[in-house]
């Protein structure tokens, strides 16, 4: 129905607006991040996938959780295998910055002002794994 095919499409476009602002949060506050696989306008307009160079995804979970931001470091569908993703390996993102790589899902329940806190939270979770790392 029209009513259908006009929520999708407004869904769509809020989510890809929410990935903007944290996409472009994230190139601001965290510099040395990489956003992996197409361009973020190219791509699914919930789904962010972005690797921090030299920490494992694995630990930047935690900490991010630790602060309130839960994030996964795999697909949907194999959160719980500790390997490399495949798709990122078919792609040709190189095995050190794969590693790193976290997940960021959004919601249409997900806000404008949750996605302006999250690059800072980012930077302040990678630089608690940083701290404790240089110990």
């Amino acid at each position: 129905t029209k009513w259908v095919s006009k929520k999708i499409k407004n869904d769509h476009d809020y989510l890809f607006r929410l990935k903007q602002i944290l996409v472009s949060g994230i190139l601001e506050q965290v510099p040395e991040a990489v956003v992996n696989g197409p361009k973020p306008e190219d791509g699914a307009p919930h789904i962010l996938n972005i690797s921090i160079p030299g920490l494992r995804g694995e630990v930047l979970l935690h900490v991010l959780e630790s602060n309130g931001v839960y994030v996964s470091t795999g697909s949907a569908c194999s959160s719980r295998r500790a390997k490399v993703s495949h798709v990122l390996e078919a792609i040709g993102i190189p095995r050190d910055i794969a590693e790193g790589a976290i997940r960021l899902s959004l919601s249409y329940m997900n806000n404008e002002d949750e996605m302006k806190l999250v690059p800072g939270i980012l930077r302040k979770s990678i630089d608690q794994v940083k701290h404790f790392i240089r110990r």
